[in-house]
C-alpha cells in the first residue's frame, strides 16, 4: 500500500485514526492525505437567522484549521502528508474521494457508540462501510 486517505474531524476518534495511519505509513513508506468534509446545511424556516453562506464559510475555516493541526501534529513523522477540504454529505463524499486513483486504504475513527446512539446520531464510519469500495481501517 502506498497512499492512505484519513478522514479527520477534530474528534479524539479521528485523532487516533490519524495516529494509526501515520504510524503505519512510516513503517510502509506510504503517503497520507488528511481530508475534512464540509457538510452543507439546508436553510429551513427554523434556521433563517443563520445565513447559510456564513455557516458554510465558518465550517470551511474550522476544516482548514483541523487539517492544518493534523499536518502540523505529524510533520516530524517522516511521512509525506497532504490535505484536502471536501464538500458534500460526509460518507458519500469521502467514499468518492477514496475512489480516486492512488488511494489504497481509507482510515477513519469510530466513537464506539452503541446501537441506540448510532441510530440517533448516525455514524460516518458505519455509512462508509456500506458505500466505500476501498479497504477501510476503522480505529477505535
Amino acid at each position: 500500500m502506498s497512499h492512505y486517505l484519513v478522514a479527520v474531524d477534530g474528534s479524539e476518534a479521528a485523532g487516533k485514526a490519524a495516529q494509526m495511519a501515520v504510524d503505519l505509513a512510516a513503517k510502509t513508506q506510504a503517503k497520507v492525505t488528511f481530508v475534512y468534509c464540509v457538510v452543507p446545511i439546508v436553510n429551513t424556516a427554523e434556521m433563517v437567522w443563520v445565513p447559510s453562506a456564513d455557516f458554510d464559510r465558518a465550517q470551511e475555516r474550522a476544516g482548514e484549521q483541523i487539517l492544518a493541526e493534523a499536518q502540523a501534529r505529524f510533520a516530524a513523522a517522516g511521512v509525506t502528508l497532504a490535505t484536502r477540504l471536501l464538500r458534500g454529505p460526509a460518507a458519500e463524499t469521502i467514499a468518492d474521494e477514496a475512489k480516486r486513483p492512488g488511494y489504497d486504504l481509507l482510515v477513519v475513527g469510530s466513537h464506539g457508540y452503541g446501537v441506540v446512539k448510532r441510530l440517533l446520531l448516525g455514524s460516518v464510519a458505519t455509512r462508509l462501510l456500506h458505500v466505500c469500495e476501498k479497504p477501510i481501517l476503522v480505529v477505535r
